[in-house]
């Protein structure tokens, strides 16, 4: 709803225009939306109100539409327009109604612009809120250390979480020798997760390493070690 400025002072004829002594009369524009005879009337009035009392006038401006939803549309679009709706009914008290027809589609086309644009850059927040949330709580493995004192491995549920195991390892080679095992757990994470509330890192530790061992072992009897330092460095995670 669009007002202009109110008349300056109320005016002997106020009180038989139906307005208190102490109140002057407005311009109010709006929108309207109504069905008659099943047919959806879009509108817009142009009224001279006291409070909520019509004093006079009535549409500048209307369009008849069968389709539900394409009436609520264009009835949204003309609420959306904001101060523009002054002018439009303005120019339809001057102009010819297609002139009015072609300047309230123009209005309308650049409010769905705007929406969708609005709605495109929500669907990217939300889209982004939604990538975050899950990093946040996917596990994932990460190196740490630079040099061979500080070398570890470290499971975190999120990028900035703190670390719920970690394993250290006195060699570059230690390590890698485990993530050879550990890259290809990545559908345990949960399972280790849970394990370490239950039993304690270190002990959830041991047993990743005990398993990585035996893993090797069952790698080298079927002949398909890679040997070396790193006996699953050609391993694919099947047994």
């Amino acid at each position: 709803m669009a007002r202009n400025d109110p008349q300056t002072g109320p005016s002997p004829t106020d009180a038989w225009l139906g307005c208190p002594s102490d109140a002057a009369p407005i311009t109010v524009v709006r929108a309207s939306l109504v069905m008659i005879g099943g047919t959806h009337h879009v509108a817009i009035l142009r009224e001279l109100r006291c409070g909520d009392v019509v004093l006079a006038g009535g549409p500048v401006w209307s369009r008849s539409i069968e389709d539900e939803i394409e009436a609520a549309d264009v009835f949204e679009g003309l609420g959306l327009v904001g101060d523009h709706l002054v002018y439009l009914a303005e120019t339809a008290l001057v102009l010819a109604t297609s002139s009015v027809d072609d300047v309230v589609d123009e209005h309308l086309r650049n409010v769905a612009a705007e929406r969708e644009k609005e709605s495109a850059k929500a669907a990217e927040k939300a889209a982004k809120s939604e990538a975050k949330a899950l990093r946040d709580r996917t596990i994932a493995v990460y190196f740490t250390g630079s040099d061979k004192k500080k070398l570890g491995v470290e499971l975190r549920r999120g990028p900035h979480a703190p670390p719920f195991l970690k394993l250290t390892f006195g060699a570059e080679w230690e390590r890698e020798r485990f993530w050879d095992w550990l890259k290809w757990q990545e559908h345990r994470h949960e399972e280790m997760a849970i394990k370490v509330e239950e039993a304690g890192a270190d002990e959830v530790g041991r047993e990743l390493l005990y398993e990585m061992l035996t893993t090797e072992q069952a790698v080298k009897k079927r002949g398909l070690g890679a040997g070396g330092r790193r006996p699953l460095l050609f391993w694919r995670g099947d047994l």
